[in-house]
């Protein structure tokens, strides 16, 4: 547009800008012409009670003494039914480690490992060393089996893959983590109770036993083990029964941290810097299942809160403190062995 020749004659100019009093002028609607609110007298009530009603809630969240910094766990409740809310999906896993077995019949074929993962024998059925077969040990009527999977879950069901005379399963019983040796220390909880079905001589040869489980509110943390307990009453070198692998069904607990118990916000007990969304949850819980309800002492609080560190730090990270604090915070386990722990003990005792 308009290039400016060589000589500088015929250059364009830069446009000037328009002057203020050109502009038009913007009008607005004076204020007794906009319409006046009305409110009725009900109305006027209900947004007085509510102002109240906000104000006792402000006033009861200042009594805990939370930095305002630190996260807090969001109260929620668990369903009645047992089950988990409708966000949280349930899943299947198998079995991917062995806790423990009563006994088997060798470390190889027919061993306790044969139930880890998928079932390997199932449909088909009669003997086969790629199921467990547990032995009778002289004075018992009862073997036991102790499988961990890889996520805690709210249990919901189960599948017991049986191959060969199906039947002999009397018992199931869960734990959040194992602990002890072989998982003899784990807290245990009863999920399913039968009786013997395989002295029918028309039983099928093999099943896929389903059972429906109820861990109740003592399962606070979600399963993660199970122990199945199998009745060898009357079993012989020409009876005796196979199993082939576990399938567990249920709600990630790690989805529904809080869903066990209304969790509600405790003075000291606060979120530490490493400590994620779901750990805090869960020593959160540990405290009110154990403690109760906030204590009005505030040394009892501080002692409460110390002590759910002591157990969060042993379940998570395998620290060991002295006896007596781990019988106050309700740790069970093995016989400490590391430094850390022999030199408490030494503390301890010179205190005493």
């Amino acid at each position: 547009l308009g290039r400016a020749r060589a000589d500088g004659r015929g250059a364009m100019q830069p446009p000037q800008p328009p002057s203020p009093s050109s502009l038009p002028k913007p009008s607005f609607p004076s204020p007794s012409s906009l319409p006046k609110p009305s409110f009725s007298s009900k109305q006027l009530g209900a947004k007085k009670s509510g102002s109240g009603a906000s104000s006792q809630a402000l006033e009861s969240a200042r009594a805990v003494p939370w930095p305002a910094s630190l996260k807090q766990a969001a109260p929620a409740s668990r369903p009645s039914s047992g089950r988990a809310g409708a966000s949280a999906k349930p899943i299947e896993q198998w079995a991917n480690g062995l806790v423990g077995a009563s006994s088997q019949f060798s470390n190889s074929d027919n061993s306790a490992r044969q139930m880890l993962g998928r079932h390997n024998v199932y449909p088909q059925a009669g003997k086969n060393t790629r199921a467990w077969s547990p032995v009778p040990r002289p004075g018992h009527s009862r073997e036991w089996v102790r499988l961990l999977f890889r996520q805690p879950v709210w249990a919901e069901s189960m599948v017991v893959y049986q191959t060969f005379n199906p039947g002999s399963l009397v018992e199931v019983r869960g734990a959040p983590q194992p602990v002890g040796n072989s998982g003899a220390d784990s807290e245990w909880v009863t999920l399913w109770q039968g009786e013997r079905y395989n002295t029918d001589p028309h039983r099928q040869p093999c099943d896929a036993l389903e059972l429906k489980l109820d861990a109740g509110p003592a399962a606070q943390e979600g399963i993660r083990v199970l122990e199945l307990c199998v009745d060898t009453t009357g079993w012989s070198e020409e009876f005796w029964s196979e199993f082939d692998a576990v399938k567990l069904i249920g709600t990630p607990s790690i989805a529904h941290a809080g869903d066990v118990i209304q969790l509600a916000a405790r003075p000291y007990v606060t979120q530490q810097l490493s400590e994620t969304d779901k750990t805090f949850r869960e020593r959160l819980a540990y405290v009110q299942k154990r403690f109760g309800p906030p204590p009005a002492d505030e040394t009892e609080a501080m002692r409460q809160a110390a002590l759910s560190m002591a157990w969060a730090n042993f379940r998570h990270l395998g620290c060991r403190y002295p006896a007596k604090v781990e019988e106050m915070a309700g740790i069970k386990g093995p016989v400490a062995a590391s430094g850390t722990a022999v030199v408490g003990e030494m503390r301890v005792r010179d205190a005493v």
